[in-house]
């Protein structure tokens, strides 16, 4: 009997931490729904002229967004104008509407304060006597923040009210107080079952009631720049558009080309055709890649349709780029060392592989070393991965102040290794304090930084005018 009335016990007091201890979830450029844009008043400015710049964020979708920000960030050696403003931020962006921020920027004046008035403090708002001029920029600290409050982290995320919680706690007190005195008492077991009962439903209606008050939302951030001239020299603008989606949503896209109806129907593409204008491009990549009119077979008007130029000058068109799976903004995809029009015409290996021959020899490094990159022994015997070839070091791997004219004794390197030594070597100077003041000592002091293990042929060499030394490593 003593058991069955423990186990009860153990019971309740299970089902009721389960209630308060139920775990809780807390969730021009287009994405989203949102059309971004950002524009300067003119594409040239001397350097007391000021900037204007305007960042507009559309929502075009059915759905509101929440908690948008807009926010010009500030350029080096320029602050705000005096009533001017570089971030607003607004609740609710509903379905359909605009919102815009102008900014306007002047060269910094004195230590950098943006509106300084006597002894460095700020001049007061004239709408605001007496008091400061609010702060448009955030520092950084702020900034992270704010960054940190949205990412969903476990440190991060407020559920919201602990209320639920301290509920749950008090009642499970509360319940094993009454268990206790029931089960002293006849009808004790009865009178237990129907807590049980409450407890059970509870369970369910309370962790219920707990999920939907953390409804998940992601934070988002759209980035946008425009580059504009400042006496002669370019600059780069940018801003940004933070928002939060309260539940990933998937727009209607009714051709599956990647491209939402409703982004089509703002670029004027048609939204039932993959391919709007007929020039080999699909709409999505017209939109988000090669930056054309997905509606005008040959945007800039010089006779080659879009699908025929090349976007990033690799020697290959854009279409021929679909066709081997490679970047088309990339002219070296793989960053193997060699453009995508050389490897296809030239050597016959894959633009969008690394290591075409399998050897672990990137294509451009086998080309340089003499070696096939198709195969994984060029010979047919040795693994190209383990041949030992003659090499010397590149210059531009040697600290550009060993080889000053100054430095009396200028090193090299040079050994028969495998692979690219240039992947595995680089020579700086060093600043040993013991041998400063030295004279036995010649010529700067080298750090050698080397992949290869002890005893793998390198030599360093130090030449000067009338004397070659050699150093084995």
């Amino acid at each position: 009997m003593k058991k069955s009335k423990l186990g009860a016990l153990m019971l309740c007091g299970l089902l009721c931490t389960g209630i308060w201890g139920t775990s809780v979830d807390a969730a021009d450029k287009v994405a989203d729904g949102l059309a971004v844009s950002f524009t300067a008043n003119n594409e040239e400015y001397t350097k007391t002229e000021n900037i204007e710049t305007v960042l507009s964020v559309t929502n075009l979708s059915d759905n509101a967004v929440t908690n948008v920000t807009l926010n010009t960030l500030m350029p080096d050696g320029y602050q705000l104008v005096a009533g001017s403003e570089n971030q607003i931020m607004i609740e609710e962006l509903p379905a359909g509407e605009t919102q815009e921020l102008t900014t306007v920027l002047q060269v910094s004046v004195g230590t950098g304060n943006e509106n300084p008035g006597e002894d460095g403090q700020e001049e007061p708002d004239s709408e605001n006597p007496g008091g400061s001029v609010p702060d448009k920029t955030q520092d950084s600290d702020s900034v992270n923040s704010q960054k940190d409050s949205t990412k969903g982290g476990s440190d991060g995320v407020d559920t919201g009210d602990n209320t639920n919680a301290l509920f749950w706690i008090g009642l499970l007190f509360i319940s094993g107080v009454i268990v206790i005195i029931v089960l002293k008492k006849k009808k004790g077991k009865q009178f237990l079952s129907m807590i049980l009962c409450f407890a059970i439903t509870g369970s369910l209606f309370g962790g219920i009631s707990m999920d939907a008050e953390a409804a998940e939302s992601t934070q988002k951030k759209i980035e946008i720049s425009e580059k504009v001239i400042v006496d002669g020299e370019e600059m780069n603008l940018s801003a940004e558009v933070l928002y939060e989606l309260q539940e990933e949503e998937t727009l209607p896209d009714e051709d599956g080309d990647g491209v939402a109806d409703i982004i089509e129907d703002h670029y004027g593409s048609d939204s039932s055709k993959e391919d709007t204008d007929g020039d080999g491009l699909s709409d999505y990549i017209e939109i988000y890649v090669t930056m054309t009119d997905s509606t005008v077979k040959d945007t800039d008007g010089n006779g080659v349709a879009d699908g025929d130029e090349d976007l990033d000058g690799d020697g290959l068109t854009n279409l021929k780029e679909l066709e081997y799976g490679t970047d088309l903004a990339k002219a070296d995809t793989d960053s193997d060392g060699l453009n995508g029009s050389v490897e296809v015409f030239t050597y016959g290996t894959d633009p969008s592989l690394y290591d075409t021959g399998g050897d672990t020899i990137s294509d451009g490094d086998e080309i340089l070393l003499g070696l096939d990159p198709l195969s994984v022994s060029s010979d047919g015997v040795t693994n190209d991965a383990d041949r030992r070839i003659e090499q010397t070091l590149s210059t531009s791997r040697i600290d550009g102040e060993l080889l000053e004219a100054e430095n009396s004794l200028q090193p090299s390197v040079s050994g028969s290794v495998s692979g690219n030594m240039d992947n595995a070597v680089t020579l700086e100077r060093a600043e040993i304090e013991a041998l400063a003041d030295n004279r036995a000592v010649n010529g700067y002091q080298v750090y050698i930084n080397t992949e290869y293990p002890e005893g793998s042929g390198l030599q360093i060499h130090f030449s000067c005018a009338r004397f070659l030394y050699y150093l084995s490593l």
